[in-house]
């Protein structure tokens, strides 16, 4: 997943913003670099290949966890266009959105 992005503190932003650009928030990079030093707790000095997918937030939110690491057990890094989220339309409805996240949440 990503940090906190702008997206997630006001839907509007994906009125205006192509999803896939939609930017981390300044507590979202806080947020990214707490996560790489959790992972780094857990994995310890072992060996690390990292999957990303395009969004930007996702890039951001790994730049802020390979601080955590000597980028010398970072073995690889893949962007992998796959690992996005459901693709609904750039320049959606507001409402639209809205309720489509309020089905999605009935049925988990």
């Amino acid at each position: 997943r990503h940090g906190e992005s702008m997206g997630n503190l006001d839907e509007f932003t994906y009125v205006h913003v192509p999803d896939w650009k939609i930017p981390l928030t300044k507590k979202g990079f806080k947020d990214a670099r707490l996560a790489g030093q959790k992972i780094k707790e857990h994995v310890g000095d072992n060996p690390l290949f990292i999957y990303t997918s395009p969004y930007l937030r996702t890039k951001q939110t790994l730049a802020g966890m390979v601080e955590a690491f000597d980028t010398n057990y970072i073995i690889g890094v893949r962007e992998e266009p796959r690992l996005t989220e459901q693709q609904f339309g750039n320049f959606q409805n507001l409402t639209t959105i809205r309720d489509s996240k309020q089905e999605r949440a009935r049925f988990g």
